[in-house]
């Protein structure tokens, strides 16, 4: 043990900056080191310490996906040991039933080139606290479409995997019901594309607007309103109680009497 000067010292006080050789592996950033009152208690406590690290810092485990389940790769960066295990056991905390959290690297000290290389091979994004990034990694991160989000407050570094695994949901679509047409007339059933006559009998009806096809009661298919006249001319809606003309697409053949269910579809962005 020496001091800064390089002169050995056999005791060091309380806020000493100090050197230490011998040591078999270099420690992370921010570790404290614990003086026993033997060798085999101190080769006991590192033996024990040092298997709660390696678990702490293993990479996630390769877990299958359920059926839906969405995965985000990420990779953690922070400045100290103590800041970085804060923020992967507030990751943790964080509901992934809809969207697994996959940690694949986490680790103390700046952003690396190695870290870049990672995040495109395994299409992950950079998640840092307190880390520099040089502009030559950012340059290449930009090039290579890596996402890099770093803060000094880990609540906006936890705000940013959310919004990052909210991200991965596909919205949901959700049927806004606008009115009801009877089908009086059809005039042309080619392929899926369909001309029909009709009167709304409830709420109104857009152009533009999805509908489902009701036949006594019974779900018959899916379609979409292309074009819709009222006395010969375009327009926009038509009322309760008014009768129109459609051009519509539809997969599934419409008859007389059948009845169309007409909605907008809203989409809302899901949660975690």
């Amino acid at each position: 043990m020496s001091d800064w000067q390089k002169k050995p010292q056999k005791t060091a006080p309380a806020s000493t900056p100090i050197q230490l050789l011998g040591l078999d592996q270099v420690p992370f950033v921010g570790e404290t080191f614990k003086v026993k009152n033997t060798l085999e208690e101190a080769k006991d406590s590192a033996q024990t310490k040092k298997a709660i690290e390696q678990q702490k810092r293993r990479h996630q485990e390769i877990i299958s996906p359920r059926d839906g389940q969405k995965i985000l790769n990420i990779i953690l960066k922070a400045d100290t040991i103590g800041t970085l295990e804060a923020v992967r056991q507030a990751l943790e905390a964080i509901d992934q039933e809809k969207v697994m959290l996959r940690i694949l690297d986490a680790d103390v000290g700046h952003l690396t080139e190695n870290d870049l290389k990672l995040a495109v091979s395994a299409r992950a994004e950079i998640f840092g606290f307190k880390i520099k990034t040089a502009n030559q990694l950012l340059n290449i991160a930009r090039r290579e479409k890596v996402k890099i989000r770093v803060s000094d407050i880990i609540y906006e570094l936890i705000q940013a995997v959310r919004e990052s695994m909210v991200g991965l949901l596909d919205p949901q679509i959700n049927k806004k019901s606008l009115g009801r047409l009877e089908i009086l007339a059809v005039f042309k059933n080619t392929g899926d594309k369909r001309i029909v006559g009709g009167r709304v009998v409830e709420g109104l009806i857009q152009n533009g607007a999805r509908f489902d096809i009701s036949r006594a009661g019974e779900y018959i298919g899916p379609g979409q309103i292309n074009q819709l006249q009222q006395n010969k001319q375009d327009t926009k809606e038509v009322g309760r109680g008014k009768e129109c003309g459609l051009a519509v697409k539809s997969a599934a053949e419409i008859q007389l009497g059948d009845i169309l269910e007409v909605y907008q579809e809203e989409k809302k962005q899901q949660t975690l």
